[in-house]
């Protein structure tokens, strides 16, 4: 299977300026010519009147756009979750929460990965942010390169990620029989993540992938980074998660994966 349709959501709720950054740096991005892609905006219920405004109005000058202003508050875990839900319409989606800024390239590594990952069922998604931080052991991180593009990590990437359609499923299938964890599940996760919020949809997702022995597609070369603007749901003032990017204009078309599970 070729990928063809792909749909980067915009994750708003309050933070007008760093969505309009956001914005802006994906309609900076260059866009493979064989990919039809689809910008859509999802704004919690209950944003702040500035956002409500600026996105009822917003149109791309690069993509065909679906604005959505919902009517109830979600919270962070389920607004993610119906996001991810729209999956089912395209071949894959890439979600971005507003405190998010994409490089150029983006679109053309996350459509390399996801048609990769097409045919391995041990990829549960894709990221396109590269850690420079071990947040579970409050360190620092470098993944030793081998040559490749891309390596695979059991840790769950929030800071821009993407998922096939197939992927979303199988998560879903499982969330439904799991949205409580079991003591046998909080037993298998890190004591840091059984500390996260109940509104971490991240946390969930970490006991799915190690109940299933699955893992996150990461890139050595960064194609996101995280401003952590103030107002976000997980953001303390001490938090610094900006990496630095791929460089402009490369459009490479070509990716070196893994190749070994």
């Amino acid at each position: 299977m070729n990928l063809s349709t792909l749909a980067v959501i915009a994750v708003a709720h309050r933070r007008l300026d760093a969505l309009k950054r956001l914005l802006a740096s994906i309609e900076s991005s260059n866009v493979p010519a064989s990919l039809d892609v689809r910008l859509v905006i999802s704004v919690d219920g209950d944003p702040s009147e500035e956002v409500r405004a600026f996105v009822r109005n917003y149109r791309s000058q690069k993509f065909s756009t679906e604005n959505i202003i919902r009517t109830q508050n979600l919270g962070l875990r389920e607004h993610i979750l119906v996001c991810g839900d729209m999956s089912e319409n395209y071949d894959g989606v890439i979600v971005l929460e507003d405190d998010i800024v994409v490089a150029d390239s983006f679109l053309y590594f996350a459509a390399a990965a996801i048609e990769y990952s097409l045919g391995q069922e041990k990829i549960a998604g894709i990221s396109l942010y590269s850690y420079e931080w071990n947040e579970l052991a409050a360190l620092p991180f470098q993944a030793l390169r081998d040559g490749s593009d891309a390596y695979l990590m059991q840790v769950v990437s929030s800071w821009g990620q993407a998922w096939t359609r197939s992927q979303w499923r199988a998560f879903r299938s499982w969330y439904s029989v799991n949205s409580v964890l079991s003591s046998l599940q909080t037993l298998r996760l890190p004591q840091v993540i059984m500390g996260w919020p109940d509104s971490s949809w991240k946390k969930y997702f970490s006991a799915y992938m190690i109940e299933k022995d699955l893992y996150f597609l990461y890139p050595y070369d960064s194609y996101s980074t995280n401003f952590s603007d103030p107002g976000g749901v997980h953001v303390s003032e001490t938090d610094s998660l900006q990496v630095a990017m791929k460089a402009p204009n490369d459009k490479k078309l070509n990716f070196n994966f893994v190749q070994d599970f």
